[in-house]
């Protein structure tokens, strides 16, 4: 049978061995968060800039009704 002191060394290094699984489970997540709030920004930045173009083809006073052509030519093919 174990000592005390054995099986509190191999739970110490369990617990060891959990740390560091879960910091790396923390530097993937927190790359995925990266990622995601990347996309998050790039997406509010599309939508600004097809709501800008919305309301400037539904100013348009020679545009009746406006069109949702341009609108989606500014989503789907943003120009750099």
């Amino acid at each position: 049978m174990s000592s005390i002191v054995e099986m509190a060394e191999a739970h110490l290094l369990n617990v060891e061995r959990e740390i560091h699984a879960l910091n790396e489970r923390k530097a993937v997540i927190e790359s995925e968060i990266g990622k995601l709030q990347q996309y998050l920004q790039e997406g509010r930045g599309t939508l600004l800039e097809a709501s800008a173009t919305q309301k400037a083809i539904e100013d348009n006073p020679h545009n009746q009704g406006g069109s949702t052509v341009e609108l989606r030519k500014a989503l789907f093919n943003p120009s750099p």
